[in-house]
């Protein structure tokens, strides 16, 4: 087992996105923990099934604790409850306008939505609301002297004067 991707939970807890191998195989896993470490739900990656998993990428907890998990290969965010329901699929090339190219990471936002970084994209990131609905988006990210760099990991500062409503 291979956890690729953790990510906190409002409680204390977290949710984690893993990698099985079994004999000849291997299965993305989707989970949910308390702050003690116990296992409270998974979703298991069934191709047949939209309501679970299909080549998972990423994953964030939103400011109102619905987990979203980024699927590469289909080109879609899924939105699950706290807990593990799932509530609906965005396919993010109706949503975009636009075919995305590399979906890769996604960060929750602090006000309820997420940031996509579609690798190679044309804009590289999208910023959505908590509906997926698109409210900005943009070429490269830049430091302040112009420098581009590679985004590989994504988080949000906290917004001055906001205390802490940027935790998930």
């Amino acid at each position: 087992q291979q956890i690729e991707v953790l990510a906190a939970t409002r409680d204390g807890g977290f949710v984690a996105l893993q990698l099985i191998q079994e004999r000849y195989t291997s299965k993305d896993v989707l989970s949910r923990h308390d702050a003690q470490g116990r296992r409270l739900w998974q979703i298991d990656e069934d191709y047949n099934d939209d309501t679970r998993l299909f080549s998972p990428e990423d994953i964030a907890v939103l400011t109102n604790g619905d987990i979203v998990v980024l699927e590469n290969v289909s080109k879609k965010i899924k939105r699950y409850d706290d807990g593990g329901r799932h509530l609906r699929t965005l396919d993010l090339s109706p949503a975009w306008g636009r075919e995305p190219n590399y979906p890769t990471a996604l960060v929750a936002t602090p006000g309820g939505g997420f940031l996509v970084h579609d690798f190679g994209g044309k804009p590289q990131f999208v910023r959505m609301d908590a509906d997926g609905q698109v409210l900005s988006s943009f070429e490269q990210a830049t430091y302040a002297d112009h420098r581009s760099f590679h985004a590989f990991d994504l988080a949000f500062a906290p917004e001055a004067g906001a205390g802490d409503r940027s935790a998930p």
